[in-house]
């Protein structure tokens, strides 16, 4: 008896189950025209931190000459400021070209030596390798712009100043 109760009460559910259809849900979608909006703010623009350079110098000087103040806006290869070469860094490169002035003297002085059988061949080799030493000394005080008496900073692009961290006459 309980087991066709249970049976009679499953069967109820199944017919339950597929008495009432099933509708597929639907949506009310509307169109419209798109409308323009303006919006104003306020507040401060910033660059990115990709945009940025500082312009620093590979020798010590004084800052001989500003061209530019904060906020101005300069075009590329516009002149930005002069430095004037440190005194310290013109005379290491004048002593390095005096260096170079005598290992060469001193080399051709150890050929005519050899020559007349008065130096040896290790001689000569080490002249040789003083004026390969000096010439790179030399170069090297080139690269560095010991060289110039003033150089000349320019604006690597199109620009503004942001910020200036130095004023006419600093030592940098």
């Amino acid at each position: 008896m309980i087991r066709t109760a249970g049976l009679a009460i499953a069967g109820l559910l199944l017919i339950a189950g597929t008495s009432h259809p099933q509708t597929p849900p639907s949506v009310l979608i509307e169109t419209a025209a798109p409308r323009k909006h303006t919006v104003q703010g306020y507040g401060v623009m910033a660059t990115s931190e990709d945009a940025v350079i500082g312009v620093s110098f590979l020798h010590p000087g004084q800052i001989s000459r500003l061209r530019v103040r904060p906020g101005e806006v300069v075009k590329a290869d516009a002149v930005l400021l002069e430095l004037s070469t440190d005194p310290s860094a013109t005379l290491g490169y004048q002593t390095a070209v005096a260096a170079l002035d005598f290992a060469k003297r001193d080399l051709d002085r150890t050929k005519t030596l050899l020559a007349q059988h008065l130096a040896t061949n290790a001689q000569v080799a080490a002249a040789q390798k003083a004026v390969e030493d000096a010439v790179a000394t030399v170069e090297v005080q080139r690269k560095l712009g010991n060289d110039r008496k003033t150089e000349v900073i320019t604006a690597p692009f199109n620009g503004y100043v942001t910020a200036l961290t130095v004023a006419l006459g600093d030592r940098v």
